[in-house]
């Protein structure tokens, strides 16, 4: 049996990796092979502005791709045979340390006016143990990062994350993830809301559990309840989630998957809550071997209470949502993009309606040379009571690795970020320009 861990699969495909994997749209997920029948053994997680999450049909529905989407057969030839590495002791255990540093010049640190050198270590392992019933799958990042001559901005971010899938019977199995991540609240504002804030440590804990039922080839139901607490060194954006998601998904061919989705949330915040109740319908097509394409359309009403100023204020709201997205994948080449409209829980507790778009490109220009590139562009917008009205970010990344050996890399990368208050049109940049070294330590 292989298993492959989602963090390896959005790295591009592997050698014994089907395509349909790679365009799996999940996020934590693990892909398991036995006598070359693929299944997803674990949930996949929303992303920001990702499409619906149709993928435990999907995954078993589509034809496998033929060959390898990797490189050419050549290279594949020529690599040399690593792999994961494993312990006599504990059979089914792989585990994959990782390291990368990175020099790099920042000309507008956390956007307060300061240039200067940046320097990264990000340290990484990554754990699989695969037993007859059970797939347990662990994480762990450390990324450090220091400013020579600006000491005030040195920050360490952590993150780790613990999946869990059992398999009840051959179409019945249960599901648990649990993750912990110390960072900056200045990098999830910008994400949520387009906005800059001052950089203060943040604590976020998340576990999520539930079951999947699937009656035959064609259909799963999927039922999930999901728990957050975010705490920040300042507790007035403090807040806790709730929710639970109900999610049918029927395949009408080998080429097509339908999905309907329920779900509500409940966030808390010192100041008072909000409530998110949704309902969307979703498709995903495989238009060709090399063409999928996702999306989804529904409705949110979100319901608000929170004190200001002049005393408790009481929101409804009533959102269209809509999601869509396309991935194209050649033997070399990569372009995915998405769009979303949707309403998110703000970190002041009011409404707030976003619009998040996405596009990647990647292509293998040889057989150890890849070059990346990526734009995104948040639009925010709330009433005004307690946070900006209307806020906008955009950000474009580029990034040229080489490949030294399948354990080395080195890169040179590039990425420009904007921000725009579009009630006072105040206007901000940042530019960013690093190299490289990252390490993979294979047997």
């Amino acid at each position: 049996m292989v298993v492959r861990e989602a963090a390896n699969v959005r790295k591009g495909p592997s050698i014994d990796t089907p395509r349909q994997l790679v365009l799996y749209p999940g996020d934590r997920v693990v892909a398991t092979s036995h006598g070359g029948q693929w299944l997803v053994v674990s949930r996949p997680a929303q992303n920001e502005g990702s499409p619906p999450m149709l993928g435990y049909v999907y995954a078993s529905l589509l034809e496998d791709a033929p060959g390898s989407a990797g490189g050419s057969a050549k290279a594949v030839a020529d690599r040399p045979k690593v792999s994961p590495w494993k312990l006599d002791d504990v059979p089914g255990l792989e585990f994959t340390p990782a390291v990368e540093m990175r020099l790099g010049w920042d000309d507008n640190i956390f956007f307060k006016g300061d240039s200067g050198w940046e320097g990264l270590i990000r340290p990484s392992l990554e754990a699989v143990h695969e037993a007859e019933r059970t797939t347990l799958a662990l994480r762990a990042d450390l990324e450090s990062y220091s400013y020579p001559g600006n000491t005030q901005y040195d920050h360490i971010n952590q993150q780790y994350s613990l999946d869990l899938s059992y398999a009840l019977s051959p179409r019945t199995s249960a599901f648990a993830s649990t993750g912990a991540m110390f960072d900056s609240s200045f990098e999830s504002a910008l994400e949520e809301s387009g906005s800059v804030v001052d950089k203060q440590d943040r604590r976020v804990l998340d576990a999520s559990a539930g079951f999947r039922i699937c009656p035959d080839d064609s259909n799963a139901l999927v039922l999930e309840g999901e728990a957050q607490t975010i705490r920040h060194e300042d507790d007035e954006s403090d807040r806790s989630e709730l929710g639970l998601t109900l999610r049918w998904e029927h395949g009408l061919s080998r080429r097509l998957v339908t999905a309907s989705e329920i779900r509500t949330k409940q966030y808390d915040y010192r100041e008072g809550t909000q409530r998110v109740h949704q309902a969307t319908l979703g498709l995903t097509y495989r238009l060709s071997d090399t063409l999928t394409v996702s999306g989804q359309a529904g409705g949110a009403v979100s319901d608000s209470s929170f004190d200001v100023a002049g005393g408790e204020v009481d929101e409804r709201s009533v959102d269209a949502v809509a999601s869509a997205s396309a991935t194209w994948m050649t033997e070399r080449n990569t372009l995915k993009a998405s769009l979303a409209l949707e309403p998110v829980g703000s970190t002041q507790g009011e409404n707030m309606r976003r619009m998040l778009a996405r596009v990647s490109v990647s292509r293998q220009l040889t057989d150890r040379l890849t070059l990346r590139a990526t734009a995104m562009a948040n639009s925010a917008e709330t009433k005004g009571y307690v946070s900006l009205k209307r806020n906008r970010a955009a950000k474009f990344d580029t990034e040229l690795r080489y490949r030294i050996s399948e354990q080395v890399d080195v890169s040179l990368g590039y990425a420009y970020t904007s921000t725009k208050d579009r009630e006072t049109d105040q206007k901000d940049e940042r530019n960013q320009a690093f190299i490289g070294f990252s390490w993979t330590f294979l047997q």
